[in-house]
């Protein structure tokens, strides 16, 4: 069945691309993730450096981040960088060993740069910038020279720490990043456990906020978060008719 799934979405793609093309896709954070991402982007809008995205699907996020500032009259340098192709073998490798959900392994596989690259010049957004590349191959000359804020949303262990050790002595003073799955009971095992040991590694304090993993520099009370040092309970996702939302 998933071969023939996988080869249904192949053919189907290139129609559904064209038919739905300007409609807004969705995002691949859940609302809370993105009530937080969108208040640190907004709030951060006035520092002079970019804006980050490592992991981007489809490109909805990003899009609606954008937009969002652009019709405050505020044009920021966006990047998002992806694999376009779902997970490194010996990356999805290691989560399993953790304990990663054999379903989530090939996630995302179908995506691609064409794809996201099309569909953000269909909605008026060329000025997203697009750089396809695993985050743990990436050259700290690869990134803007200083971040303001970056999310980062690539589920995973490994590149989850790795994308950490390269952001950082990027970020401005005031810069934060989020790292998305940090919640208890997630399948997604990965994501927090490369979250702790990048925030042991550098003798940082571990924060949470709205399930994100919170990497600051410098003060960051102009927020006003109320972070956590423990995550919070995952809860299950939304819009599933088999398990309402009570």
């Amino acid at each position: 069945m998933a071969m023939v799934y996988k080869l249904l979405k192949r053919l189907l793609t290139p129609y559904l691309e064209r038919r739905f093309r300007n409609q807004p896709a969705m995002s691949c954070l859940c609302p809370d993730n993105l009530y937080a991402y969108f208040d640190l982007i907004y709030k951060t809008r006035l520092s002079d450096g970019a804006i980050v995205e490592v992991g981007c699907a489809t490109g909805a996020t990003a899009a609606m981040a954008y937009t969002l500032l652009a019709r405050q009259g505020i044009i920021k340098r966006y990047v998002c960088y992806d694999t376009f192709s779902g997970f490194v073998r010996d990356q999805v490798n290691h989560d399993l060993e953790l304990g990663l959900p054999e379903d989530h392994a090939g996630m995302f596989s179908d995506n691609s740069f064409e794809q996201v690259r099309a569909r953000l010049d269909n909605w008026g957004l060329p000025k997203i910038e697009l750089m396809k590349a695993d985050v743990s191959q990436l050259l700290a000359s690869d990134l803007p020279a200083e971040i303001s804020c970056c999310l980062i949303d690539v589920d995973l262990s490994l590149p989850t720490y790795d994308a950490l050790c390269l952001i950082y002595p990027k970020l401005q003073e005031g810069g934060t990043i989020v790292v998305d799955d940090c919640t208890a009971g997630t399948g997604w095992v990965g994501a927090i456990q490369g979250y702790r040991r990048f925030m042991q590694d550098h003798s940082l304090d571990q924060k949470f906020y709205m399930g994100f993993g919170v990497v600051t520099k410098g003060d960051i009370d102009f927020l006003h978060w109320d972070l956590k040092n423990q995550p919070l309970q995952e809860t299950r996702y939304l819009y599933n008719r088999a398990n309402p939302i009570v």
